[in-house]
């Protein structure tokens, strides 16, 4: 069993609720859609390890320069051809590392996680949506007529025939629209089904990264803009926070926060803005959210109380999996560090940016700046303490966003001395030199200006240094993350020159542990 699988008997009851909202074709749609949409995303997972995919785009501009003009004189011909000769060679590098037996073990875990959350999430939406007795036969009929030699002859985008919502130009580049009879239902009907299908999701007691992509897709085929998700998350999340606030059950709650000492111990900065203070979640976290408390927080998502509370399943009836999804536990942490880590990363810690400078409590703050999703910006280089904070003020607020702080003198020196090389003398000389070579006369003679070779030495060391700590403090971030310091969230990471680094080992350590689903 998967650990994100539920087995609520209680709620069964109030699992029919959904199925009286959709005929019977639409439910059987409905349950093709998800499935269709999962194989497409296994797909996309098995084409990462596919070298005539990953590498594609490039060699095929490469023969195109080859194609453009068979007029061409010997030089340009002799460029052309080392372009080919540079495409079949990333091409040959690419198959070799595919290829070696580390790469195969990582695709087979990857695609055994997928497909075990695959399972569970179609399980739990039939188990929800359909009535075997009605649709069994029609199911039968339609994944036939659908059945198709090619996954990807299901993805395409469905043309437009009728006056719907039609979704967001980036989102359906992104997450192109899986063709269904859906899309051409009413406007709030459609609106309806995506809030059904996050509270489904939800109900797994997880919100993966796969489930919120399976959303982006199931919002685009139902040509819904990506704003609707987005604030449907920021309901729900502020739904499930104020139902947990009314209830009650100390000794569960101790209970809960004695199992998890072991994994609170990671949880150090993220976990103290993420504990239970900012959560909202006063003493209790046990107690059953009743249908009343969901009815009324959540009115705004046209689904009533019972079937809301069907369609969440555990997370209806247990505050300790709220608070889990949340990262409720590990509050006592707050503000301490990672003394295990204090040797290798100093400063590690994830600072909110979390609503108005004026609000006066944390508390107060907190139930409505809470989010189903978790976005932390790293930052490259500093020149002032702010510019750990400040690049990241301009993410919107869908997300609960936090900066990543990390080694503040290795950054400041590094920040110091780019600064140093703007202002220098020698810089002014090196753009004169950059500005007289062209860009394409530079990139073949590999010759960098004299003056910047020389000033080159000023960033050199605390570059290096910097680099070092950027890939130390990668691998704290993995551990972070793997304890579930963001919860059962899914975490949306960004970052810039040396914070890009950062995230760069960090992922490389989250896939050599197989810990997948985590970041979207």
């Amino acid at each position: 069993m998967a650990p994100w699988s539920s087995k609520s008997e209680s709620s069964k009851d109030h699992e029919h609720d959904l199925s009286t909202m959709l005929e019977t074709e639409e439910r059987v749609d409905l349950t093709l859609l998800v499935a269709n949409i999962t194989e497409v995303m296994q797909k996309q997972i098995s084409n990462t390890f596919d070298a005539s995919i990953t590498t594609g785009e490039t060699s095929s501009k490469a023969l195109e320069i080859g194609d453009k003009n068979p007029n061409t004189d010997d030089s340009q011909s002799k460029e052309e051809s080392e372009e080919e000769e540079k495409a079949r060679n990333l091409r040959e590098k690419r198959e070799k590392e595919l290829s070696a037996p580390k790469m195969l073990e990582l695709k087979r875990d990857a695609l055994k996680f997928f497909q075990e959350w695959q399972e569970n999430v179609i399980s739990r939406i039939g188990s929800v949506v359909n009535n075997p007795k009605e649709v069994t036969e029609e199911q039968k009929k339609k994944a036939s007529a659908n059945a198709t030699p090619d996954a990807e002859s299901k993805t395409k985008v469905v043309k437009q025939t009728t006056n719907v919502v039609e979704a967001d130009a980036a989102l359906v580049e992104l997450y192109p629209p899986t063709s269904t009879a859906l899309y051409s239902l009413q406007e709030e009907k459609r609106v309806m089904l995506l809030h059904a299908m996050l509270l489904l999701l939800l109900s797994l007691e997880h919100y993966t990264a796969h489930s919120r992509i399976l959303l982006l897709h199931i919002a685009s085929s139902l040509h819904l803009p990506l704003h609707t998700l987005a604030e449907t998350e920021v309901k729900v999340a502020q739904g499930l926070l104020e139902a947990a606030k009314k209830m009650s059950g100390n000794e569960e709650t101790q209970k809960r926060s004695e199992e998890n000492k072991v994994s609170r111990r990671w949880k150090v900065g993220l976990a103290g803005v993420a504990g239970a203070a900012i959560v909202g979640v006063t003493g209790g976290l046990a107690a059953p959210l009743v249908a009343g408390a969901l009815g009324t927080v959540m009115g705004g998502l046209g689904l009533g109380a019972t079937t809301a509370a069907g369609l969440l399943g555990a997370l209806a009836e247990s505050g300790v999996i709220v608070g889990s999804l949340f990262g409720a536990y590990g509050a006592s942490m707050t503000g301490k560090m990672m003394d295990s880590y204090a040797k290798e990363v100093s400063d590690f810690a994830f600072l909110p940016l979390r609503g108005s400078p004026y609000q006066k409590s944390v508390k107060e703050m907190a139930a409505k700046d809470r989010r189903l999703r978790v976005t932390i910006g790293v930052s490259g280089w500093l020149t002032q303490k702010e510019d750990v904070i400040t690049p990241w003020r301009v993410l919107g607020h869908q997300s609960e966003v936090f900066a990543l702080r990390y080694e503040l003198e290795a950054l400041s020196k590094l920040g110091t001395s780019l600064e140093s090389v703007v202002k220098s003398a020698a810089w002014s000389l090196a753009k004169k030199e950059i500005i007289a070579r062209t860009i394409f006369a530079s990139l073949m003679t590999a010759l960098w200006p004299l003056g910047l070779l020389k000033i080159s030495k000023v960033v050199d060391n605390p570059f290096s240094v910097a680099k070092n700590r950027a890939d130390k403090a990668g691998l704290v971030l993995a551990d972070a993350l793997i304890n579930k310091a963001q919860g059962e969230r899914p975490v949306t990471l960004i970052g810039y020159s040396l914070g890009a680094r950062l995230i760069y080992s960090c992922l490389m350590s989250l896939a050599e542990r197989r810990a997948f689903g985590l970041v979207e």
